[in-house]
């Protein structure tokens, strides 16, 4: 008799793991054709709703760093608290479409603690999503920044100090400053964006730059140099180096340094509305 009851348990406990993962699995591919505009927000809406348990909206759009938590404890956590939810892992970070209450900001910095995680603008419409994983990203960038847990996009000083305030925005900034640049990294196979990125995030040390990018100092000069003249911009002038840091911030916060330009930008990416 206990064994039958011990198989049937067990049976149960596999079919409920079974019905989790297929859950999760289903909310991933949910998430990824929303962020990639495969599908439209009154469907997205209803699936969302029916299959995932969502209330209606509005939501957000949280980004974690990959490697921060593991991703099976952290939706297993966000199941036993009942708190409705879709993830889903992408260029090296974690995307979490959540309601959007307090009560919900709350729960997650309980389960984080003192994690760096970016929190979007509210999602009224599910056809914002990939804007509002962008706007987690840059949040997340922030909270780094900062050393704080949760930091919602649009926080005061977020956008003027470190950002631009909007997606638009930020595709003109780089296009505006760092077109060529990147334009030209596409067609010669370059590494000048990686290159000025690392000279920034080496505090312009020459030297320190050089070696992590294992290559001569001769050669980082070429290559900055060649920066200066697509741009029209000088790595030793400080009000352009404000220009080249917030371009660069919002070039890798927007993907550009794995898409490059126009071109090469994924469907869905929001580089490419109106193109």
């Amino acid at each position: 008799m206990l064994r039958h009851v011990a198989t049937v348990v067990a049976l149960a406990l596999e079919r409920m793991t079974a019905d989790l993962e297929r859950k999760h699995r289903l909310g991933a591919e949910l998430l990824a054709h929303l962020a990639d505009r495969r599908i439209t927000a009154d469907l997205g809406l209803e699936l969302l709703m029916r299959e995932q348990g969502f209330p209606s909206p509005p939501y957000a759009v949280a980004s974690i760093a990959e490697d921060a938590v593991p991703l099976g404890e952290l939706q297993a956590w966000l199941e036993s608290h009942c708190l409705p939810h879709t993830t889903l892992r992408r260029e090296g970070y974690i995307f979490l479409l959540l309601p959007d209450s307090e009560e919900v900001i709350a729960s997650l910095s309980e389960c984080l603690s003192s994690t760096p995680v970016g929190w979007s603008e509210r999602v009224l419409t599910l056809a914002r999503v990939p804007e509002a994983m962008l706007e987690a990203r840059w949040a997340l960038q922030h909270a780094r920044e900062v050393g704080r847990g949760i930091v919602r996009y649009g926080e005061q000083g977020l956008g003027s100090s470190s950002l631009p305030m909007s997606v638009e925005a930020a595709r003109n900034l780089v296009e505006r400053v760092l077109g060529t640049v990147l334009a030209y990294d596409t067609s010669h196979e370059g590494q000048l964006f990686h290159s000025l990125r690392c000279f920034l995030e080496q505090d312009r040390s020459w030297s320190e730059t050089a070696r992590a990018l294992g290559i001569h100092r001769q050669t980082l000069v070429y290559r900055l140099r060649k920066v200066e003249s697509l741009t029209g911009l000088k790595v030793d002038r400080t009000s352009d180096l404000v220009t080249l840091w917030l371009a660069v911030r919002a070039a890798s916060a927007l993907g550009l340094e794995r898409d490059g330009l126009k071109g090469r930008a994924t469907p869905g990416h929001p580089l490419n509305k109106g193109i």
